[in-house]
């Protein structure tokens, strides 16, 4: 049954790795807030529509947003939601780790 949650997204470009009942979409860019909150706003609203479709909810308060960044104090940003609910951001910085 999830194999529409994890192809759906590919179809859109994004790269989705899904492992039991776990799913993770990578979305990748230079700058936060230009390149990365649209396309994530986007696979958001396509997991939602596919939740929708089986009659499911995910479970925002299980999902969260993991940023991966350079910078030593990343720019705050609005929140992501999925069903209407805020979604937890986590920052990494990583030191040339590819």
């Amino acid at each position: 049954m999830v194999n529409d949650l994890l192809a759906d997204p590919q179809k859109e470009g994004f790269l989705v790795y899904g492992y039991a009942d776990e799913t993770a979409i990578l979305v990748g860019g230079g700058h936060f807030h230009n390149t990365l909150r649209d396309p994530m706003i986007n696979a958001l609203q396509i997991v939602q529509r596919w939740c929708e479709t089986k009659g499911l909810t995910a479970n925002p308060l299980k999902t969260n947003a993991l940023v991966f960044t350079r910078k030593y104090k990343p720019e705050p940003t609005e929140p992501l939601r999925l069903g209407g609910r805020k979604i937890a951001f986590k920052s990494v910085k990583y030191l040339g780790v590819f």
